[in-house]
């Protein structure tokens, strides 16, 4: 079987193999891509996120190389229906090694077992990564 993909950096290739059948992966570069040059690269986990009381504080981080501009984020219930929707200022790179971050409150939210996280939520910003723009959160694990 042979296929060609567009695979960005970090991106996921995914590929089906048989069970008790041995396989051959080879992966070859049949194009470069133009250097898209300085991105920010905004991410966050559920390690990062708490609740407390009817708010959630999500800490963002900036890992990429280069400010990353205004932007939002969303907060979803478990049926992603948007519950509240924040705007922020650029938080600016790390490019001295520190690293760049913002703790954003969010208040006011109905109580769910879980939340998901969407930033940039607008798509406005050209980021290295998009994957890590998006988490669940279950409230169980949080402080009081």
């Amino acid at each position: 079987l042979e296929m060609n993909q567009h695979l960005s950096r970090f991106g996921r290739l995914s590929v089906q193999v048989p069970p008790k059948v041995p396989v051959i992966l080879d992966v070859k570069q049949i194009r470069r891509e133009p250097d898209p040059g300085d991105l920010p690269d905004l991410a966050t986990s559920s390690y990062y996120i708490k609740k407390k009381g009817d708010s959630l504080v999500v800490t963002i981080h900036n890992i990429g190389c280069a400010p990353s501009g205004p932007f939002t984020i969303t907060v979803f219930d478990p049926l992603n229906n948007e519950l509240k929707s924040v705007k922020l200022d650029s938080i600016e790179s790390p490019v001295d090694f520190v690293p760049r971050h913002v703790d954003v409150t969010i208040p006011g939210l109905e109580s769910h077992e879980q939340y998901h996280i969407r930033i940039d939520s607008e798509n406005a910003i050209r980021e290295i990564f998009e994957e890590n723009n998006d988490v669940d959160f279950a409230a169980g694990n949080s402080l009081k």
